[in-house]
């Protein structure tokens, strides 16, 4: 682990849960390392570190998980704790041992009500993270000028910074930019998990979901949408539970692509040029 007995010992002391017993490395995450705890007491709790990231990168993801658990919709592992060690923030949650079985139904109901959880504004109440790149969330009074100023303009402007981008792309982005109001329907902000991926979905004891990673705000309910057709995709069962709670307005899928953009871009900041061809592919049309 991170810097071996003595990191792990000041984590034992801040959780005070008895003697860590062991302590195994899981796989799975692009940012941080991740162990289950074994403690003496019995009690396995799971534990994310980095030495490289601000401390407010766990703290919004504590505070993620408190708003969708108050949400009353969807589970999300009991937070224990955040603390410091060694130089290294860590976040302890509840351990969840994962099933076979899934409920896809009860995503797609609890999706939907979580969606239906509304506000008067787009944005949050504070600012967070996007896998390990900051997300403002500022609060605006259409969802597309948030979309456009605190989603997508930081990103082209950092992919182009970074040479990942080129200044067509640019003009093409503004052309995207000008159209996007009318390719949405106006809806009621709605609570989103914001990263909403098949990875961040755990099931648990028979099979009941629970979300883990949020980068919550108030935003189009599309976008969660949009995130889950990528990166392995979800069951139709999910969908159609979904539209059958909360209906969705017609041709979402078709519009999809649009809200898309915005992960892709995080993605060819993160990762790099891989990601510029789907990007443009959504702004060339525009150009």
């Amino acid at each position: 682990m991170a810097s071996s007995g003595s990191f792990l010992k000041q984590v034992e002391v801040f959780l005070d849960r008895g003697a860590i017993l062991k302590a195994m490395p899981l796989s799975g995450g692009d940012i941080n390392e991740a162990y289950r705890l074994t403690f003496s007491s019995g009690q396995a709790v799971f534990l994310k570190c980095n030495g490289q990231i601000e401390h407010a990168f766990f703290e919004a993801e504590a505070d993620g998980l408190t708003t969708i658990a108050a949400s009353n919709t969807l589970s999300v592992p009991t937070f224990i704790g955040i603390g410091q060690a060694e130089s290294r923030s860590f976040l302890a949650l509840e351990y969840l041992e994962s099933s076979d079985l899934k409920d896809w139904q009860a995503l797609g109901d609890g999706l939907a009500k979580h969606h239906q959880c509304s506000h008067d504004y787009f944005g949050g109440t504070r600012d967070n993270f996007i896998g390990s790149l900051t997300q403002k969330n500022i609060w605006a009074g259409s969802w597309s000028e948030f979309y456009t100023n605190q989603r997508i303009l930081p990103q082209v402007r950092d992919a182009f910074d970074k040479g990942l981008v080129e200044p067509k792309d640019l003009r093409a982005v503004e052309s995207f930019l000008k159209e996007y109001p009318h390719l949405h329907p106006k809806e009621e902000p709605a609570l989103l998990h914001g990263d909403l991926w098949s990875g961040n979905v755990l099931f648990g004891q028979g099979g009941k979901p629970h979300l883990i990673d949020p980068s919550v705000y108030y935003g189009h309910r599309e976008i969660d949408l949009a995130m889950m057709h990528l990166f392995g995709g979800f069951p139709k069962a999910v969908y159609e539970t979904y539209d059958a709670t909360f209906p969705l307005v017609p041709d979402w899928e078709g519009r999809l692509v649009f809200h898309q953009l915005y992960p892709l871009l995080v993605h060819l900041n993160l990762f790099g040029l891989s990601y510029r061809a789907s990007c443009r592919a959504i702004w060339q049309s525009f150009a």
